[in-house]
């Protein structure tokens, strides 16, 4: 079976890296530069939310940074936010060194309301602050490219950033650093007991989870040519992240691909087929179902649902194995009793 994965896997690679040059429609393209984007901030809000169960609101502040950092690169240092993209990411780890300290401290809805609150004073602080553009926001120029080609780059651009997130992420859950992120989420106090330095290692993933958000805002900003506080801080996309990482399951690396993909895609053909008005309602319902029908999300899910028919396989193979079954007493001939029967007499 390896051997046949491995081609086939090097081969599904290979065509997702030539899909823009095989004649796609420019639509399709977008379309899934989008959804690798969308796959990179799911698996990056994992980090935290998933393996150690705090909910953060505000991945969205590390997200706007990113894109300002961008946009003020390129718009006043005419750097391009390809070289700037890093230092989003940061400042982004600055700001979670800052903040992280203090909030981390906090458990449960407060942690949450502490992480949308930063995401709101973010937004104030860009629509007054004159260097940020105010509410005006930043006009960034457009790459010097063809649309088809321009679009192809950045398809390109998120396609690597979400397979190095993802591959991050599941080097992260096979670690200790994952073992201990997973202990905090099971009981903080008895992984404390235990050893693990749970301000240490929660703060790491925090910072971890706040430079992936910071890079892809800048890639982001420079795709879309312009920004302003109300897109570049929309809390509406910290939500996002939360629920395609809980729609595929946050605790697993192939939850948010699942997630994003089903929930991104699935928001995408509703725009066609339903009026905006029901499109977000329609949507929000499908979410709050799938979530109270399968709390684990799809992953955890299918591999439940796997466990159980592989332990129910060994139960039926153990039932059936005739040598676990007990020795049948074999009758003795009548002759032989008959001698018993006799000597006893």
């Amino acid at each position: 079976m390896p051997r046949v994965a491995r081609p086939l896997g090097a081969l599904a690679v290979g065509l997702l890296i030539a899909f823009p040059f095989l004649g796609a429609p420019i639509y399709f393209i977008h379309l899934l530069a989008g959804l690798y984007m969308n796959v990179a901030l799911a698996s990056s809000w994992a980090i935290l939310g998933g393996y150690t169960g705090y909910l953060s609101l505000g991945q969205v502040t590390f997200f706007g940074i990113g894109a300002y950092t961008a946009a003020i690169g390129l718009s006043v240092y005419d750097i391009s936010p390809f070289l700037t993209a890093p230092l989003g990411g940061l400042f982004s780890v600055l700001l979670a060194l800052t903040i992280g300290y203090p909030s981390l401290r906090l458990r449960g809805p407060y942690f949450s309301v502490t992480t949308l609150s930063i995401a709101f004073l973010a937004q104030v602080a860009a629509s007054n602050t004159t260097q940020m553009g105010g509410g005006y926001g930043i006009q960034l120029p457009s790459m010097p490219l063809p649309i088809l080609q321009t679009e192809g780059v950045f398809y390109l651009v998120f396609l690597i950033l979400a397979a190095v997130v993802v591959w991050s992420t599941r080097r992260m859950e096979r670690s200790r650093f994952g073992l201990a992120l997973l202990a905090i989420r099971n009981d903080e106090e008895v992984a404390e007991v235990f050893g693990v330095d749970v301000v240490r290692v929660k703060l790491k993933a925090f910072v971890l989870s706040a430079f992936f958000p910071g890079v892809v805002g800048a890639i982001w900003a420079y795709q879309i040519s312009y920004i302003d506080p109300h897109s570049a801080f929309d809390i509406g996309l910290s939500i996002d992240m939360l629920l395609m990482a809980m729609f595929g399951g946050a605790g697993r690396w192939a939850g948010p691909i699942v997630g994003a993909s089903m929930v991104y895609l699935l928001s995408q053909t509703l725009v066609f087929v339903i009026p905006s008005e029901l499109n977000r309602v329609l949507f929000g319902i499908i979410l709050v179902l799938v979530v109270f029908a399968m709390p684990q999300g799809i992953t955890g899910f299918v591999e439940g649902l796997w466990t159980k028919r592989a332990a129910q396989q060994r139960s039926d193979a153990s039932s059936s194995d005739p040598a676990d079954a007990p020795a049948a007493s074999t009758p003795r001939p009548l002759v032989q009793e008959q001698a018993e029967t006799d000597r006893r007499l």
